[in-house]
């Protein structure tokens, strides 16, 4: 099985089969499916993973069974799993369809559901204080302040593990030091997980968000992609195209798709607000290791001064205050109005679809891009008309997207929103491009073209 075979539906531990069988001992068959993920701008955050499924039902059974609630998944053929969470309400209605050429009567189910961000943004878990004269003052489950390894701990202990498997990705980069403190704060605040979890995540590192990942039944956290300079190489007797990024400190390859092989939905980009942040702010609770009304000390950096429109982009973390210049929430501005001021200008590519219906991408574009969580790699697209505004954002990152499955076309499409990642082009000289003698102009990959080599960054060498 290969990872563009069609996916595996479940339904409360039970799969559903990819086709009717002629004899229909599988009476129960999947006629399509869409997972919507993601968001459409890195200065959001995550929204829940959505699914919304066709089922095909013969017998009728499954369209007596009681299936709100039930737990859904959605694997690949290679089993790596894409979706798990719980249906909604589902719709059933009786329909012709053509069953081994004949026009045969079938119970068409429509089924929705949400993933399990969706329930950690639902639950409103119960802190772990016991201080009596606290718990007199303020209440039973309210929150001590603790250290964020702790605060993790506790709200997995809290009703967390009940929903996933684990927590991870909150590390510590800005934090000052490991004995940073998470806020106090009464269970009459009314905080869900997500609401804490947020406010974890984003004293992390700048950007970094919250997201639930089911291949690992785990809420982890994600960042900007990071990608390292577009570098020109001579294999196979063609010069082309390559491109890394950073996964953390580790360096992997990026993914180089000619824009000949993807759909774009116009020739329109955008240069939008979210791409024009003038200001950041950063919150932070002082004064908040007792469950009592604590103030926030919110701090502002310009992006850039003089702009009648203004944009702010605000931030609130869950980790106590510290004086001094480089407290978290310093550390923390500073880099995150770095961040703006470098995707000032930017363009917003309009959303590009890949379609394995008419087109044969390779095994690494389709491991890494038949997925519902953003992937570390960044994406370039040799070939495509916006490279030509050369200073604009031309590597860019998948941030969201529209996943389907079409039974009728035995083919995914993954209609991707993205978003301008990393750096501007630079001013290499001709001579600079290729200093070995081996390579002629004839030698160039048919998908590069005199734009895309204005975007590299280091040629190819001896």
């Amino acid at each position: 099985m290969t990872v563009t075979d069609a996916p595996i539906l479940t339904i409360n531990g039970q799969a559903v089969a990819n086709s009717f069988s002629s004899d229909l001992t599988a009476p129960i068959a999947l006629d399509e499916l869409k997972l919507s993920w993601g968001r459409s701008s890195i200065w959001e955050q995550a929204r829940a993973t959505t699914l919304v499924a066709t089922v095909l039902d013969y017998t009728g059974a499954l369209a007596a069974a009681a299936l709100t609630g039930q737990t859904v998944t959605v694997q690949r053929a290679d089993g790596k799993y894409i979706f798990r969470g719980n249906l909604d309400d589902p719709k059933i209605r009786y329909a012709k369809v053509m069953l081994n050429g004949v026009r045969t009567s079938v119970w068409k189910i429509s089924i929705s559901a949400a993933d399990k961000l969706a329930a950690a943004g639902q639950v409103i878990p119960q802190g772990p204080g016991t201080d009596p004269t606290t718990v007199a003052q303020y209440g039973v489950g309210y929150w001590p302040s603790q250290s964020i390894a702790d605060r993790i701990t506790s709200l997995l202990a809290a009703g967390a593990s009940a929903i996933v498997s684990g927590i991870t990705g909150y590390s510590q980069s800005y934090t000052g030091s490991t004995t940073s403190m998470c806020a106090s704060r009464p269970f009459s605040d009314g905080w869900s997980l997500l609401q804490f979890l947020e406010g974890i995540y984003s004293q992390a590192s700048p950007l970094r968000i919250p997201v639930y990942r089911p291949d690992t039944d785990q809420i982890d956290g994600i960042s900007p992609t990071n990608p390292a300079p577009l570098t020109l190489v001579y294999t196979g007797g063609k010069l082309a195209i390559t491109l890394n990024s950073y996964d953390g400190a580790t360096l992997i390859p990026a993914l180089v798709i000619p824009a000949s092989d993807v759909h774009a939905e116009s020739y329109q980009a955008e240069q939008t607000l979210n791409e024009s942040i003038t200001e950041v702010q950063v919150s932070a609770p002082i004064g908040a290791t007792t469950p009592a009304s604590h103030e926030s000390l919110v701090e502002t950096a310009a992006v850039v001064t003089g702009q009648p429109i203004k944009r702010a982009y605000k931030v609130d973390v869950d980790v106590i205050s510290q004086s001094g210049a480089t407290a978290p929430h310093r550390q923390l501005l500073t880099a995150l109005t770095a961040v703006a001021l470098g995707h000032r200008g930017k363009l917003r590519w309009p959303r590009v679809t890949l379609d394995w219906s008419k087109r044969t991408y390779s095994e690494t574009v389709a491991d890494k891009l038949i997925t519902t969580t953003q992937p570390p790699q960044a994406v370039y697209f040799p070939g495509a008309v916006f490279t030509q505004v050369s200073t604009k954002g031309a590597i860019q990152s998948v941030i969201g997207g529209s996943l389907s499955y079409s039974a009728d076309s035995q083919a995914w499409k993954h209609i991707m929103t993205l978003a301008p990642a990393g750096y501007a082009a630079t001013d290499l000289l001709l001579s600079q491009l290729v200093t070995t003698t081996t390579p002629k102009i004839i030698d160039y990959h048919d998908s590069i073209t005199l734009a895309d080599l204005g975007q590299i960054q280091q040629g190819v060498t001896a």
